[in-house]
């Protein structure tokens, strides 16, 4: 059941090395269940989900057109400098960090 409503309510799919977050409706919420760790809101995004390597991150729903600074916080992401994407028309925003149970993923709208 906690499968079905990670990806159906919370859009939250993990794959091997990507992960892709696109919510229904595109609203703001905070999911934790696990080691699954997720904080959404169309100008800020937290993340932490399991891995040991880079991956890619795929968001749909934020704000269209918009730089994001990404920056990560944790042992398990060491050697892991900020860096900087940009959402796309369609507000996806998609960028490479990495993964990892004591790493954490932000994107802030800057």
């Amino acid at each position: 059941m906690k499968v079905v409503l990670r990806e159906i309510r919370y859009g939250i799919r993990l794959d091997w090395r990507k992960v892709i977050v696109d919510p229904w409706p595109a609203t703001e919420y905070n999911f934790h269940i696990g080691n699954v760790n997720v904080d959404y809101a169309s100008l800020s995004l937290n993340i932490s989900v399991p891995g040991a390597s880079a991956t890619t991150y795929e968001f749909h729903g934020v704000a269209a057109s918009t730089k994001f600074v990404i920056a990560t916080t944790g042992v398990g992401c060491s050697g892991s400098a900020a860096s900087a994407a940009t959402s796309d028309a369609s507000g996806v925003l998609t960028f490479t960090a990495p993964a990892g149970v004591a790493c954490a993923v932000t994107a802030t709208a800057s």
